[in-house]
């Protein structure tokens, strides 16, 4: 009973996981965090898999499982940190910014 919500707990975070001993699960957190990366890539800022509208892409020179971020979540987190390195490993990420032509913008406005 008393392992239940600490399960749960440890399952919301896999930095706590990783990063604090607990006993009695740290074994078995251990052994899911080395399954799952091998059964589905995820995204490392929102945990979540690619798919084909939204795929996983390996901007900077992270490795393992810390390699993969779909673009929407990368592009939010720079916008956010304000910064234009990778957090791990400082590879400086080639950003494109791409104008709409102005015919399109005036049209939504207009409308």
């Amino acid at each position: 009973n008393d392992k239940s919500p600490r399960r749960s707990a440890s399952r919301s975070s896999n930095i706590s996981k990783a990063s604090s001993p607990t006993t009695g699960t740290a074994p078995r957190s251990q052994s899911r965090l080395s399954v799952c990366p091998s059964t589905q890539d995820i995204c490392r800022i929102c945990h979540c898999e690619g798919d084909e509208e939204s795929p996983l892409i390996t901007p900077c020179r992270c490795t393992g499982t810390l390699r993969f971020v779909h673009q929407a979540c990368l592009h939010q987190w720079i916008k956010s940190s304000d910064t234009r390195c990778c957090e791990l490993c400082k590879y400086d990420f080639i950003m494109e910014t791409k104008l709409k032509p102005l015919r399109k913008v005036y049209t939504k406005v207009i409308q």
